[in-house]
């Protein structure tokens, strides 16, 4: 399934995905980070807000100024910009699968609507699509966190995935269940929210 394809799965909902195309989501690699044995975590938290704190701001942004709950549960199915580029994490899925799982999404819309918690938007996310995919944890996170800022829902807990899952063990965290609580964490990254620890957990992962 090409890109015009994916475009026509995205447009048949009548939705316009309004997300900034000038960020792109993702784990990347980074420059001038040091192990934490030598210098704590100020570093990650001052690196952090210099190079990724503004996408993350911009893409809550974009679906929060989704015109309907609807156009944004599209959008955050699809895991596209407006331009049609998908997002970084999302790059790997097929387009058909990711239209399978905006049908399934759109479907759950009144579940999704009457979500009072991250938690349990995250849990209708997860049913809605976890026959598309064998692990869809990832995917169920980004997809929750998108909806969820048109909601005005945020995560209270670290979820994890492959990426965070490798960074917690690399703080000597236990990493065996689906979320951690933020008083899990190390002293210096206790003050930060839950989605900036689990982007930051993801992200700095191999630098721990």
């Amino acid at each position: 399934m090409g890109v015009a394809s994916a475009a026509s799965c995205r447009t048949s909902t009548g939705g316009t995905c309004r997300a900034s195309s000038q960020h792109f989501g993702g784990c990347s690699v980074r420059n001038g980070i040091s192990s934490t044995r030598n210098t704590g975590f100020d570093q990650f938290i001052r690196h952090y807000d210099r190079y990724y704190r503004g996408r993350a701001e911009a893409e809550e942004a974009g679906f929060l100024g989704q015109p309907t709950l609807r156009s944004a549960i599209s959008c955050a199915a699809l895991a596209r910009f407006e331009d049609g580029t998908k997002f970084q994490h999302q790059w790997h899925l097929k387009n058909s699968d990711l239209c399978k799982a905006k049908h399934a999404l759109l479907a759950a819309e009144q579940k999704i609507a009457h979500s009072s918690t991250f938690d349990e938007l995250y849990r209708v996310v997860w049913v809605a699509v976890q026959h598309i995919w064998k692990n869809p944890e990832l995917y169920c996170y980004d997809t929750a966190v998108r909806i969820g800022a048109k909601l005005g829902l945020k995560p209270e807990k670290i979820y994890l995935h492959r990426g965070t899952r490798i960074g917690a063990r690399k703080l000597g965290l236990q990493a065996k269940g689906a979320t951690l609580d933020v008083s899990d964490l190390p002293r210096g990254l206790r003050g930060q929210k839950a989605s900036r620890l689990e982007d930051m957990l993801c992200i700095y992962k191999n630098e721990f």
